[in-house]
């Protein structure tokens, strides 16, 4: 049994030259820019907003705690790498909480955002760590929370998801204790007018 074999000669393979990217800068591929960047030129709206008699823990973004124009507040997305983005993030937790709160080493903490209440969510924080590490710890509840039951939207209040209240656009501000739990004050951030669901 005999094989032909047929040699078939293909013009030699050509490189396409692809034009100069025209002014683009990927602003997230450069170390010196921080990933929340986009959120300087936008207004905030906080969520669950802390009673003046309640104890809180205050966030600040890396750099931006001593400038003149320092605003409350720290992107999820950086604090979820707390290294890049919280300001001390080797503060140990214990130095900010008063006696009563530093006996507890870990703690309750409950998400309350508007239209998600019905839920009831509510989770453990360690306390017994630096702040960066809290951040880091809060980053990644909330994220679960967003991810985990963001369909689960029963108006009035803030619907979460992709196509909605988007994770990258919240900030965290604090968190503060109520006697009993600690609870989260947030921010998002809007150009235009404020987001809120009715129905």
């Amino acid at each position: 049994m005999s094989i032909s074999q047929r040699i078939v000669y293909a013009e030699p393979t050509r490189h396409a030259i692809w034009p100069p990217r025209r002014n683009a800068v990927d602003f997230h591929a450069s170390n010196d820019v921080p990933k929340d960047h986009w959120h300087h030129s936008m207004k905030t709206k906080t969520v669950c907003e802390r009673p003046d008699h309640c104890f809180g823990i205050f966030f600040h973004s890396k750099g931006d705690y001593l400038s003149a124009t320092a605003t409350l507040g720290v992107a999820l997305t950086l604090c979820e790498y707390p290294e890049e983005g919280v300001e001390m993030p080797n503060t140990p937790t214990h130095t900010l909480l008063p006696a009563e709160i530093i006996a507890k080493p870990k703690s309750g903490i409950l998400i309350t955002w508007p239209g998600y209440q019905h839920l009831r969510i509510r989770r453990e924080i360690f306390l017994n760590t630096t702040t960066g590490d809290l951040a880091r710890q809060i980053a990644r509840i909330f994220r679960d929370f967003y991810e985990l039951y963001h369909p689960d939207f029963k108006g009035p209040g803030i619907r979460l998801g992709p196509s909605f209240m988007t994770f990258d656009s919240l900030r965290l501000r604090s968190m503060f204790w109520d006697g009993r739990f600690w609870n989260l004050e947030i921010d998002y951030v809007y150009e235009n007018t404020p987001v809120y669901d009715f129905v």
